[in-house]
């Protein structure tokens, strides 16, 4: 898993790093990827629900205003 995120945080790759790009999504357990994706969502996570950023405060109301308006209202 090391190798992927090191490669994943390079700012220029070569040909070479392609290559290995191929033969590890050709070749490897998707078990390593989903643990490296679930890994950068829990770390970036914070950032995304930091309800003191003026934009999460918008999206939440836009969200919030969204479901109200598309909330069923008949009889269940």
């Amino acid at each position: 898993m090391e190798n992927l995120k090191a490669f994943l945080r390079k700012q220029a790759c070569t040909v070479e790093d392609y290559k290995w790009l191929q033969h590890y999504f050709n070749h490897a357990d998707d078990r390593e990827l989903k643990l490296l994706m679930h890994d950068e969502y829990m770390q970036q996570s914070p950032a995304l629900y930091n309800e003191e950023l003026p934009f999460s405060t918008e999206i939440l109301e836009k969200i919030h205003s969204k479901l109200n308006k598309t909330t069923f209202k008949g009889n269940i």
